[in-house]
């Protein structure tokens, strides 16, 4: 069981809105503005899960992308769409899965890095 004191990491979650351009006529063009925005207002205490070294194995068989685990309080906002900023670091969540014992007091969000629009 997580215990809040072990959620020491700070993240940002942010999911990603898509607009459409305007021309000078006020009409929408086809030129697509993807822009990443806050899904929270601030940021969201975690803990960092990092993958043993035999689920290291097991991921890269089955699902290499997936790099490391994020363990936060359940909020019902989160999408596997959504990405994850934590320093300097960007994570796309791959999963979201609800903890096995209740399913509504903690997600782990199963994260890959890699390059982001925007």
């Amino acid at each position: 069981m997580t215990t809040p004191g072990r959620l020491r990491d700070r993240i940002f979650v942010e999911d990603i809105v898509t607009t459409f351009d305007v021309d000078s006529d006020g009409e929408e063009t086809d030129d697509k503005i993807e822009t990443w925005v806050p899904v929270f207002p601030g940021a969201v205490s975690a803990q960092r899960m990092p993958l043993s070294g035999r689920e290291l194995i097991s991921a890269d068989a089955v699902q290499a992308k997936i790099i490391t685990r994020w363990r936060v309080r359940y909020r019902p906002e989160y999408r596997a769409r959504m990405r994850i900023r934590h320093r300097s670091d960007l994570y796309n969540i791959e999963a979201v899965v609800p903890d096995q014992e209740s399913g509504v007091h903690w997600l782990v969000l199963q994260c890959s890095s890699g390059v982001n629009p925007g």
